[in-house]
């Protein structure tokens, strides 16, 4: 029987509020410890997981803590090294559960983590990764015990005192930094992130800041700050609540794209009309970036890639900024479909301003301001982009400006 213990941080306060227990991954069931719900600020982890006396569903509980831990390539990788299997989930847990996404810790009593502590990470490790050696990332994240959601490897820094230097955070110390090479079969998202993370803040849509270490000739990272911590003096960060919309609906992993019109756009727009603190000010936002997507190319903006970030109480929570923006049809124009349908159609090539007009209403909104937000949007990328593009040629990315180049004519803005 497997038993782990979850632990959710509450105003810096870490309370034992559940436990996972099953004969294995196929079977584990969550539930809120009784006492955790005897406690008067008890709070739900999940809009997806209520607080209540039973057990959620085998299916229910792997599908919101299994989205805790990479996927993907990234998944194949740290199975391999832990040997275990991909989708057990309790084993990559037990190893990874001391530092969480969000305001998490899982913690297995057979494999009790070490102290809290940092590991001087110097330009030299930086350099190395920046190299592409993913196999040091996967090294890294284990021997923190952290787990990063995402299909590239990537590890968790911290910055030192008065932000001069790094420390890679092992064993439940927490860090600001995400710090991801490129995202594999592809070449330079490195620089493709930054830029439109940088394009999309200059269109006034909230980002996580993004910016680029290394040298095109050697290698880049892209290190972004991170939505669910918040950095506090001498280095310490507190942690932010934090799930993903997939989480927060239910819908786990392996269901991510939509692939049978599910309604997971308009789904996305509910939640946050009935959840979010200020909800018209977040579905504008969600409307803003499933736009943008749209005019870049991202086909990776599925539902996970939108989130929910919580107050220091958990009580409220907000539209979380925009990370891991990127265009992917300059690399694979044939793999172009939508993670949702819009109007109907997952095929962006089908897709015009009439089409987002007439997904307004399903999603909440009122034609007309959906619209208008839509030819703003569009009349204003190029630019945006462009002089993105200029500002990351004078930092000495030069790969910047031909991209946007690719960016303009392989994303949806080509076809408006």
């Amino acid at each position: 029987m497997r038993r782990l213990t979850v632990i959710l941080e509450q105003e810096g306060r870490e309370i034992p509020c559940g436990t996972i227990e099953g004969r294995d991954y196929e079977e584990a069931c969550f539930s809120y410890l009784p006492a955790y719900l005897e406690r008067e600020e008890a709070c739900p982890v999940s809009v997806s997981l209520p607080l209540q006396k039973e057990s959620f569903s085998p299916e229910r509980t792997s599908a919101w803590f299994s989205a805790l831990l990479p996927g993907g390539y990234a998944a194949g990788i740290l199975a391999g090294r832990l040997r275990v299997r991909e989708e057990d989930y309790l084993s990559l847990l037990s190893c990874l559960g001391a530092d969480l996404p969000g305001a998490l810790k899982i913690l297995d009593a057979d494999f009790p983590p070490g102290r809290p502590s940092r590991e001087s990470f110097t330009t030299s490790d930086l350099q190395s990764l920046a190299g592409g050696d993913d196999k040091r990332l996967t090294e890294l994240l284990i021997r923190s015990g952290a787990s990063l959601p995402g299909q590239t490897p990537a590890c968790c820094l911290g910055l030192g005192p008065s932000g001069k230097g790094y420390f890679l955070p092992c064993q439940g110390e927490a860090g600001t930094l995400l710090v991801r090479q490129s995202l594999l079969p592809y070449e330079d998202t490195a620089v493709n992130e930054a830029l439109c993370t940088k394009t999309a803040e200059k269109l006034g849509i909230p980002v996580c800041p993004a910016r680029l270490w290394g040298e095109e000739d050697k290698g880049l990272l892209v290190l972004i700050t991170r939505a669910d911590r918040e950095a506090e003096a001498e280095g310490r960060c507190l942690r932010r609540h934090y799930e993903d919309l997939g989480q927060a609906l239910g819908i786990g992993p392996s269901r991510q794209y939509e692939k049978n019109y599910e309604g997971y756009m308009a789904s996305m727009f509910r939640l946050l009309r009935e959840n979010a603190l200020h909800p018209m000010e977040d579905m504008q936002i969600l409307w803003d970036r499933i736009v943008f997507n749209f005019l870049c190319g991202n086909m990776l903006g599925h539902i996970r890639s939108f989130g929910l970030v919580y107050a220091r109480d958990l009580w409220t929570m907000s539209l979380s900024p925009a990370a891991g923006l990127l265009s992917t049809s300059v690399y694979d124009p044939l793999q172009n479909s939508m993670p949702f349908h819009i109007d109907g159609y997952y095929n962006p090539d089908n897709l015009t301003q009439a089409s987002f007009e007439n997904m307004a209403p399903e999603c909440g909104l009122g034609r007309r301001m959906a619209g208008r937000r839509f030819r703003a949007l569009a009349d204003s990328f190029e630019e945006a982009l462009t002089e993105s593009a200029r500002e990351l040629c004078d930092q000495g990315f030069e790969s910047a400006i031909p991209l946007a180049g690719k960016i303009l004519s392989a994303g949806g803005y080509a076809k408006l």
